[in-house]
Order: C-alpha cells, then structure tokens, then sequence
C-alpha cells in the first residue's frame, strides 16, 4: 500500500482508539497493537501535539489523563 493510504489507515484506527477511551472503555491493548503494527512508519501528518491539546480540553479529567497518557504514549513509541 502508498504511504498516504497507510497513513490514512494508522490515523483512522487511532481515532477509533481515541474513541474508545473517550467513550470510558478500555484501550491499552488496542493501542499497543496500534504500536506494533505501526512502528516503523514515519508518519508525516501524526498532529499527536494538537491532539494532546484537544485531549486536555475534555471535561471529564479522568479520560483526559487516560486521552493524554496514551497519546504521549505513542509520541514516545515513535521518536
């Protein structure tokens, strides 16, 4: 597959994850698959930053900390 179409893969199951976690259910094993299955791509338009920033924008701290934490996660799992 083109780079731009396993981008656009790898970003929609994020968001799928993201989803989960916003909805209260658990994620950590979706996001460590996530990892692994993404590891070496370089993504070009991964906005984990402007993310972040939405993350810490939710009313609900609790999945804002669970948002954040996975986030920072996979911008560690990245770099």
């Amino acid at each position: 597959m083109g780079g731009r179409v396993v981008d656009a893969f790898a970003h929609y199951e994020l968001y799928k994850i993201l989803f989960k976690i916003l909805n209260n259910k658990e994620g950590k094993e979706d996001i460590h698959a996530w990892n692994i299955k993404y590891k070496n791509k370089n993504f070009r338009f991964l906005l984990i930053k402007a993310l972040i920033e939405w993350a810490e924008e939710q009313e609900d701290k609790d999945i804002s900390k669970k948002l954040v934490d996975t986030l920072k996660y996979i911008d560690e799992f990245k770099n």
